[in-house]
């Protein structure tokens, strides 16, 4: 079932309106309050990051996002104008040890069940 899918501008308040009608749509078909509020922070930290990182927060530079629930899984699509990253290791640090890079991807990835990066494209899967 598809939730979500289009291009939002590089820019934060915009990006916050979507992640909140994103997570009204969801609320009517997930009843698991933890899974939705992982799933904002999930949108917050890939959205953000992509505006930030990616676009170098351009605002004429867009953000393809894709929300899709397939059977008990949410597949959450993040893609940005950006070169991409090539290899990237989940950091196995703890916080106090990180600089401001792979913060937000450690954060991702302690919350999603999957978490896969191809260059300019970050895809999470959260089951519920």
């Amino acid at each position: 079932m598809m939730i979500y899918n289009n291009y939002i501008q590089s820019d934060f308040k915009l990006m916050l309106r979507t992640r909140d009608e994103i997570l009204h749509v969801l609320a009517g078909n997930i009843d698991d309050a933890s899974v939705l509020f992982n799933t904002k922070l999930v949108l917050d930290e890939l959205m953000s990051n992509a505006i930030k990182h990616g676009n170098q927060n351009e605002v004429h530079k867009k953000v393809h996002l894709n929300v899709e629930i397939h059977n008990q899984s949410l597949v959450i699509q993040v893609a940005d104008e950006g070169n991409g990253l090539s290899d990237v290791a989940m950091p196995h640090n703890s916080f106090a040890s990180m600089d401001e890079f792979g913060r937000g991807l450690m954060i991702v990835n302690a919350l999603a069940d999957e978490l896969s990066i191809q260059q300019n494209c970050v895809r999470a899967v959260l089951r519920f």
